[in-house]
């Protein structure tokens, strides 16, 4: 298989398709974890809100509709 993908490997500049797979593993447990901050926030009654800082996806709380408890 090593064979058949060295040309595309050479077009990228020798990157891998490992190399992809660990871009992928962060991304995702990147979002894991904005997934069990904003249940956590839910959790205590915060509302949680997305926001976008530097192209990267966030969570931050909206002050003005925060829930009773």
């Amino acid at each position: 298989m090593c064979d058949e993908l060295t040309p595309y490997q050479d077009q990228l500049g020798g990157v891998t398709l490992h190399i992809f797979w660990h871009f992928a593993a962060a991304a995702a447990t990147y979002f894991m974890i904005l997934l069990l901050v904003t249940v956590r926030m839910q959790h205590l009654g915060r509302e949680p809100v997305l926001a976008m800082r530097w192209m990267s996806p966030i969570i931050m709380e909206d002050k003005g509709k925060c829930k009773s408890q």
